[in-house]
């Protein structure tokens, strides 16, 4: 798994890494696909700053039991910054895609999570609230079984250029919580965890 470090940023992955095999994940085309749920997943930081993780938002959806990851914004902004860019984000996958809208934007009850959800509300932007009870090394753990077993696609490296960084931070995600940055992989499993589940039987791939 070193091959994509060096690439991209000419350094190693950090040693405890690779737990999430991208090599695992398949690309989609973009194409719109009749999706049977369509969601929004975020992790918020906590402020702005150089050594802060970034707020992430990214756009799932669901179609013959795989998950798709269609859209991802990040930055660092301050909270009011962040909830603009938002409810932009909903717009943009929600108001103007009428026909595949999104049914939940899920963000979690805690830290600044409130009150984003409260603030965009305000800007007439529903959420669903969820709360976090595992750990995240417990909640990769989780949802690897989807992508170990293809059900988890990702877009082609030429329509999203975040993919790149992601595919990094997610290499680099290591249980014992070494890593430097981990917003993509919060989101990340939050979004195959609630369109798949938390688990996966063999039925689920036959």
């Amino acid at each position: 798994r070193y091959v994509l470090a060096s690439q991209y940023q000419q350094e190693p992955i950090a040693l405890g890494g690779n737990l999430i095999q991208i090599d695992s994940f398949r690309k989609h085309d973009g194409k719109l696909q009749p999706w049977e749920d369509k969601i929004l997943t975020c992790d918020t930081a906590i402020k702005k700053g150089q050594g802060n993780d970034y707020y992430v938002i990214q756009c799932w959806a669901k179609f013959a039991n795989k998950a798709y990851l269609l859209d991802q914004v990040r930055g660092k902004w301050t909270l009011p910054e962040f909830v603009r860019v938002a409810a932009v984000f909903y717009k943009k996958h929600c108001t103007e895609q009428t026909e595949f809208p999104v049914s939940r934007f899920i963000i979690e009850e805690a830290g600044s999570g409130p009150g984003i959800m409260q603030a965009l509300g305000e800007l007439g932007v529903p959420t669903e609230g969820i709360t976090r009870v595992k750990d995240k090394g417990s909640r990769i753990n989780d949802i690897l079984p989807f992508v170990d077993s293809g059900m988890v696609f990702i877009p082609k490296e030429e329509d999203a250029p975040w993919i790149p960084e992601f595919l990094m931070e997610l290499s680099a995600f290591t249980q014992d919580d070494t890593h430097e940055h981990d917003d993509q992989v919060d989101a990340f499993s939050d979004g195959i965890a609630q369109l798949l589940g938390s688990g996966l039987s063999i039925l689920d791939v036959l």
